[in-house]
């Protein structure tokens, strides 16, 4: 059933799986279990006597804490990184660093727009006019309409395979907004 599972539902997706059964099979689920993307605790409930909008709300709550560990588990990787000089959170650095396909994972901090355009050869990086007032994208639009670095370095980071993970403001491990851990 593990194999099944894997192979016609969490292979393809890539998201995560969260099982909802009764506490007996999902116990032994979860034993014989191999698959990377189970997460935390199940549900012990039996998901066919559920009402089907009912299930998003149950299972958001293992979703969330599965994110939470995901996070401090990556912020303790970059203050790790960066403490071995494989990491680091100044913008400027970790341009030229995502450029040159260095960048493993790239911390950002989500909603925060930093107006400028990176030279896609150098990695280096260039102000453009004054500085923004509001640096948020909470309006529905952007907030200028300058180039945005992080959506640059973002997407440099993303096409050398790099991983990305948002982040909420009080979540950065640095002021600057961005923090990456290198591959070497």
């Amino acid at each position: 059933m593990d194999d099944l599972v894997w192979q016609q539902v969490t292979n393809h997706s890539g998201l995560p799986l969260v099982v909802v059964a009764s506490a007996r099979l999902a116990r032994i689920f979860q034993g014989l279990s191999r698959n990377r993307l189970l997460l935390g605790e199940p549900i012990a409930t039996d998901a066919h006597l559920l009402p089907e909008h009912e299930l998003p709300a149950l299972v958001a709550p293992v979703c969330a804490a599965a994110r939470a560990a995901r996070i401090a588990r990556d912020v303790d990787a970059f203050l790790e990184a960066r403490d071995h000089g494989l990491g680091a959170g100044d913008l400027s650095d970790v341009a030229r660093a995502a450029v040159a396909g260095r960048v493993a994972t790239l911390l950002i901090e989500k909603d925060r727009f930093e107006p400028g355009r990176l030279d896609p050869i150098t990695g280096a990086i260039s102000g453009d006019g004054p500085p923004v007032a509001d640096l948020s994208r909470g309006g529905g639009g952007p907030a200028a309409t300058t180039d945005d670095l992080f959506g640059a370095v973002a997407e440099t980071v993303l096409l050398h395979g790099g991983g990305i993970v948002a982040l909420d403001r009080l979540a950065m491990p640095t002021e600057s907004g961005v923090a990456a851990i290198y591959r070497y």
